[in-house]
């Protein structure tokens, strides 16, 4: 029997930016809450079309920022809203650690025994 690849998922980034004000609020909300005053290195996972960036750029302006997400679509509408700013499409498996992991959206969506493994390797 033939395994079947699984699918990958490419989310649209039109669709979600219908709601971007509802969509930008949860990464202000948990960006209150990290105490970091100045990290020198933050990784966006999952930075989807950008307003999560722009709410990270906004806090931090000093801060290196890596901005990845999975899905080209996202990465192409980022660059557009922030054509000075570095986009790529990677998977969040494949970074070091840096010094503040951000994602406000992106761990619930890889399988439920790839999650504690990643986020640990990304912390070590």
């Amino acid at each position: 029997m033939a395994q079947t690849q699984p699918k990958t998922q490419n989310w649209s980034a039109s669709q979600y930016l219908k709601f971007s004000k509802q969509r930008t609020r949860p990464s202000r909300d948990l960006l209150t809450q990290v105490p970091l005053e100045s990290p020198a290195r933050i990784l966006d996972v999952g930075c989807g079309p950008g307003n999560s960036t722009q709410v990270l750029v906004t806090r931090y302006p000093d801060a290196v920022i890596e901005r990845i997400d999975y899905s080209p679509d996202m990465i192409t509408e980022a660059r557009k809203a922030l054509p000075e700013i570095q986009f790529s499409v990677a998977d969040l498996k494949t970074y070091t650690p840096p010094d503040l992991v951000f994602s406000n959206a992106v761990f619930q969506w890889l399988k439920a025994d790839e999650r504690v493994p990643t986020m640990k390797t990304m912390i070590q």
